[in-house]
């Protein structure tokens, strides 16, 4: 789903509960695509999705240079 970054999950099975968190600076990347598999991967039936833009401000190319 992602190549870089990171994704959190939840879980709280005797509540039948999951949260999950994407993090990604991928800017293009699918939201909806990722929301339907995930909520098909859980047999999510009442989801609440809420999506954050991150990494708006992340560096096109590298400032440091390696010593």
């Amino acid at each position: 789903m992602i190549a870089e970054s990171h994704i959190s999950f939840h879980t709280f099975p005797a509540r039948g509960f999951v949260t999950i968190d994407l993090y990604t600076c991928q800017n293009d990347i699918d939201t909806d695509s990722i929301c339907r598999r995930l909520i098909k991967a859980f047999g999510i039936s009442d989801a609440d999705t809420y999506i954050q833009n991150r990494g708006l401000r992340y560096p096109a190319e590298d400032i440091k240079q390696e010593l």
